[in-house]
């Protein structure tokens, strides 16, 4: 989902305070957070470490995030918490991108028509 560069600035002066240099940055992580890719990337990034500006949808998992077994637990039950989606086990451990996770949370299993 993209949001135009209108309702980027509505949403900068909505957050009010700071210099237009602190707006624009805080506008630009409010957008983020409203796209499913922004709010894993965040997600990735409080439970890895890994800073959100280099979690691209291309990013693996494994190899270029680092990101360990316990780390993909705690990043499935935080998506699930987020996002109110339910991610099966199996589901986790076949993700090999931030590409496959968003699959996750915006396509899951039990919603799709059979």
């Amino acid at each position: 989902m993209e949001i135009s560069r209108e309702a980027q600035e509505k949403l900068a002066r909505a957050l009010g305070g700071g210099s237009s240099d602190d707006q624009s940055e805080s506008a630009a992580d409010a957008v983020e957070d409203v796209t499913t890719l922004g709010r894993i990337a965040r997600i990735i990034e409080d439970v890895s470490g890994v800073d959100k500006e280099v979690v691209t949808a291309e990013s693996d998992l494994t190899a270029d995030l680092d990101l360990s077994s316990v780390s993909l637990i705690e990043i499935s039950v935080k998506m699930e918490d987020a996002l109110r989606v339910r991610i099966e086990d199996e589901d986790i451990w076949s993700a090999k991108t931030v590409s496959d996770l968003v699959d996750l949370a915006e396509n899951p299993k039990g919603s799709s028509p059979a």
